[in-house]
């Protein structure tokens, strides 16, 4: 969409720039969005028509979590009754937006764009990985990463991986970063074992 007048914004556009990355640039109360730049989730294709279930799915998974605004399409727009077209909302207190598009996609959620989830400890770290790739057959994804049922990429990280990291270097170091690249989900105890190994 280029940059012009349009109903929600005196001056909003949809642009493509370098290296792929698409950006929703518009006019408009900073106190209304909440932050300057906000992660928008475009349901296309397979997922049309299950923003509104993603949206529920992850606002039962973090805490500190809601809506912000919700609008759905009416009868006779572009996309079906009650789907939705744009929606704000906010999970552990970070925003995102999300829409169902209608229309011709070649495009779907791949690993090019994930979210990353700081967790204080194992115990945390289990249960995120858990309800995040619920509903998916295991993957063979190291480093913490997983693809939840939407298709969308997690990065479950511990915080004691950047304190071991940064209180080891050379071989040592290497030795936490071997281990880290063959773990799917990231164990913390097996790291403080490799940053010890000689």
């Amino acid at each position: 969409m280029p940059p012009d007048h349009y109903p929600w914004s005196k001056k909003y556009g949809f642009v493509q720039y370098l290296y792929g990355v698409t950006w929703q640039v518009g006019l408009g109360d900073l106190k209304q969005s909440g932050q300057k730049i906000t992660p928008c989730l475009l349901f296309v294709n397979q997922n049309f028509g299950k923003a509104e279930s993603t949206l529920l799915h992850y606002l039962d998974i973090f805490p500190e979590s809601g809506i912000d605004e919700i609008q759905k399409y009416e009868a006779g727009e572009a996309a079906p009754e009650g789907f939705i077209k744009n929606a704000r909302f906010h999970l552990s207190g970070e925003k995102f937006m999300i829409m169902d598009g209608p229309g011709e996609h070649h495009f779907n959620f791949d690993e090019a764009v994930s979210f990353i989830v700081s967790c204080r400890n194992q115990k945390e770290t289990d249960y995120y990985r858990a309800v995040l790739s619920k509903g998916r057959a295991p993957e063979s994804q190291a480093c913490g990463w997983l693809r939840d049922k939407y298709g969308l990429s997690w990065q479950v990280v511990p915080e004691a991986v950047y304190d071991i990291l940064s209180k080891t270097e050379g071989p040592k170091r290497d030795a936490v970063l071997r281990a880290i690249v063959q773990m799917k989900k990231i164990d913390i105890d097996k790291l403080e074992d490799a940053s010890r190994s000689s």
